[in-house]
């Protein structure tokens, strides 16, 4: 996460995972690309905004009765099916005219969602784990299950990349098994828990 950027000085400060990193001089000019010239094809860094000027404190136990209302009311939504099944058909389907086209061609609304349902099942994970510390007992099912599908989502984009720039065939079977596996579990548990 983005937390201090000084272009004049060429500086950026970010939190990564557990950790506080910080960037500077020719590394800051290298990771921004700051010599692509307007217009090229770079694709700029993905950074997300969290403003905090409107922010509530509100208790633990409010904010825990708050997130399983939430949760609940999108269970109410989500599909019963695992939709590990239409990626996989999709993923069938495309793979091969974006292999024809090349890497580059992707459009970067695809990628980003991509990475973005990575980061949800991260998120979706983290918030589980909390709730666990303030007392919601059995999610550890659950967590452990948007943990493993946020890994395997990130192991099929990079595989994903790979068979793309090697055009090889990609044979993603085994891990659209293990993601679907893990969202019947995951479900299941959130049904019977929150």
């Amino acid at each position: 996460m983005l937390n201090d950027l000084d272009p004049d000085k060429r500086r950026l400060g970010y939190f990564h995972n557990a950790g506080y990193y910080s960037l500077e001089g020719e590394d800051f000019a290298r990771t921004l690309r700051l010599e692509h010239a307007a217009g090229s094809d770079f694709h700029a860094v993905f950074a997300e905004l969290v403003r905090i000027d409107a922010l509530v404190r509100r208790p633990a136990t409010e904010l825990v009765a708050l997130s399983r209302s939430l949760w609940r009311r999108h269970l109410k939504r989500a599909r019963r099916a695992t939709p590990c099944a239409a990626s996989r058909g999709a993923s069938s389907r495309t793979c091969p005219g974006i292999q024809e086209r090349g890497l580059p061609t992707t459009t970067p609304g695809r990628s980003a969602r991509s990475a973005s349902s990575a980061r949800r099942l991260e998120l979706a994970a983290a918030n589980l784990k909390w709730l666990a510390s303030e007392g919601v007992a059995g999610l550890t099912p659950a967590t452990l299950a948007f943990e493993q599908l946020s890994a395997a989502n990130k192991t099929f984009i990079l595989k994903g990349a790979r068979a793309t720039n090697s055009r090889r065939p990609l044979d993603s079977a085994a891990l659209f098994d293990e993601m679907a596996g893990a969202w019947e579990r995951g479900m299941q548990t959130l049904e019977s828990v929150v």
